[in-house]
């Protein structure tokens, strides 16, 4: 792939983005987005969308199939890309690579949304389209801090500062990250939880830096005993646990994680049906928590311990951890992933209700970032398989694919 320079890429995004761009040149630019596996050209096109006034582009009509033209041009590609089947399913499903495509695909759709809200601030709608109204934004950094006395603070407006002093610990909020500093005198304990459409970071007094993922929780005491250091989750977080000669602990439902120090991420959502300790880095010793059944196993980097909700035994599975810890990275990561486990990650994150008003067997592989709202992620799923959407306030409902209806 040739190279170019900066000021030419920039170049080639703005007169994409105004329908200025020759055939040669929106070829280049979808070239460059393909092999983009660093994020960079995507970094540069929301820059500029951000970044300047996009109610100046050319008119609508035009808008429209001039990126409808760009999408194609991505599908035709996506559908050469060599194909696999799953073993156990049965299903055919491009190869891995296929999610820059998707990556793609995203961009461009951005660009359509773009259009589609001008439009519907002009109350004009293109012949055959159904646009979607009252648009749903992203989720964003933020979490409630519930104190030892119970009284609670929202972390989503407050700045840098300190927002507690417990038992000598001062808790302090610098550059969207809550922290524990000081010696104290008396333990106590606080939660820390991310309502749907929310996560946030956390650092331990110990040093562990703990990614919250949306609707999730984790209970922590303001400073650690000289014994051992032991944490609660629900839901699902990512732990970079600071090296020491005590044993860090989380618990969870099903299972409990022993560390000294290393990389991991947890996930125990009531939705997933088995509680899931992916590692990172390092070792740690997973242990059945249920009561029932004694077992301990350890799994290396690149491994995942499972219990499944109802059986008394973990078992070890290869991890796809690029795709695992896709959310610490601001992507949804999909790999063969089924559409409902796919809306189970967007109400998570968008905060709406998904109803789904036929049964269907729809799997996806491919990467969305996650900072968009939610009609350019429908809009990608709907351009790369059979599916469709209607979106009513905060509600989604999954409709059966009718390649005759407009």
């Amino acid at each position: 792939m040739q190279k170019y320079s900066n000021a030419y890429i920039q170049e080639l995004i703005a007169k994409n983005i105004h329908q200025q761009a020759t055939l040669d040149e929106q070829d280049i630019l979808l070239k460059l987005i393909q092999f983009d596996e660093q994020g960079y050209i995507t970094q540069l096109i929301s820059e500029y969308l951000n970044n300047n006034n996009m109610a100046n582009v050319s008119h609508p009509t035009q808008d429209y199939a001039y990126w409808e033209r760009l999408a194609d041009k991505i599908l035709a590609a996506d559908k050469q890309m060599p194909l696999k089947e799953n073993k156990k399913t049965g299903a055919v499903f491009s190869i891995k690579k296929m999610r820059y495509w998707w990556a793609a695909a995203a961009i461009i759709i951005l660009l359509v949304t773009t259009g589609i809200y001008w439009w519907n601030t002009q109350t004009i709608t293109p012949p055959g389209r159904k646009l979607i109204y009252n648009d749903i934004q992203p989720g964003q950094n933020g979490a409630i801090l519930t104190l030892a006395d119970g009284s609670q603070v929202m972390l989503d407006t407050i700045p840098n500062g300190v927002i507690a002093l417990q038992g000598g610990v001062k808790a302090t909020i610098e550059n969207g990250v809550l922290t524990y500093e000081g010696s104290g005198d008396e333990v106590v304990y606080n939660t820390m939880s991310t309502p749907r459409g929310r996560k946030y970071r956390l650092a331990l007094a110990d040093g562990t830096i703990v990614w919250l993922n949306a609707g999730s929780s984790i209970t922590y005491p303001n400073m650690f005993s000289a014994v051992e250091r032991i944490v609660e989750v629900n839901g699902e977080a990512y732990f970079e646990v600071a090296k020491s000669s005590q044993k860090f602990i989380v618990k969870m439902n099903e299972v409990q994680v022993e560390v000294l120090g290393t990389h991991f991420n947890t996930n125990n959502y009531t939705t997933e049906n088995a509680a899931t300790v992916t590692l990172t880095e390092g070792s740690v010793q997973v242990t059945n928590a249920d009561g029932l059944t004694e077992q301990k196993i350890k799994i290396v980097p690149g491994q995942s311990a499972v219990k499944r909700t109802g059986s008394t035994e973990i078992v070890t599975e290869t991890a796809d951890v690029e795709q695992i810890l896709a959310w610490t990275n601001d992507l949804f990561m999909f790999d063969n992933t089924s559409i409902e486990h796919v809306m189970q990650q967007l109400e998570r994150w968008y905060d709406i209700e998904v109803v789904f008003n036929y049964k269907t067997n729809q799997r996806f592989s491919g990467t969305i970032p996650t900072n968009v709202p939610i009609s350019t992620v429908l809009k990608v799923l709907e351009l790369t398989n059979s599916v469709k959407f209607e979106v009513k306030g905060q509600k989604v409902t999954v409709l059966e694919y009718c390649k005759n209806c407009h």
